[in-house]
């Protein structure tokens, strides 16, 4: 899903394809799916959240998340990935757990990137 689209970002248009998909909007799927580019994704993700009424949350966070990478706002990035990964398939419903999940990816990614030991920081 979202081939081109590198990073992040990538969670979050994946997550619109599946909104799109789960909502029987094949087609529509298929060519947001299709991007190759972050402004190709802003492009579809805006012309599709204008006729599908029903996923615009989910192809508006992958609007904002090629935007926000786009303009070199990579914290941003990541919190619209961690609320696009709440998001149930376009659904009105939330699930804590796909924020959870991605917030704990992230870390896990900053630790490895930073080379950073287990017990070099601590919670508040």
């Amino acid at each position: 899903m979202c081939a081109g689209v590198r990073g992040r970002v990538r969670v979050a248009c994946a997550r619109a394809v599946q909104a799109l998909t789960h909502g029987g909007h094949v087609s529509a799927s298929a060519e947001l799916a299709a991007c190759a580019t972050l402004d190709d994704v802003q492009l579809v993700a805006r012309e599709l959240a204008d006729s599908i009424p029903e996923t615009k949350i989910s192809l508006t966070i992958a609007d904002d998340g090629a935007f926000s990478a786009l303009t070199g706002a990579p914290p941003t990035s990541a919190y619209i990935a961690a609320h696009a990964a709440m998001r149930l398939d376009g659904a009105e419903g939330y699930a804590a757990e796909g924020y959870a999940a991605e917030r704990a990816w992230q870390s896990r990614w900053l630790v490895g990137r930073r080379e950073l030991r287990a017990d070099s920081w601590r919670s508040a």
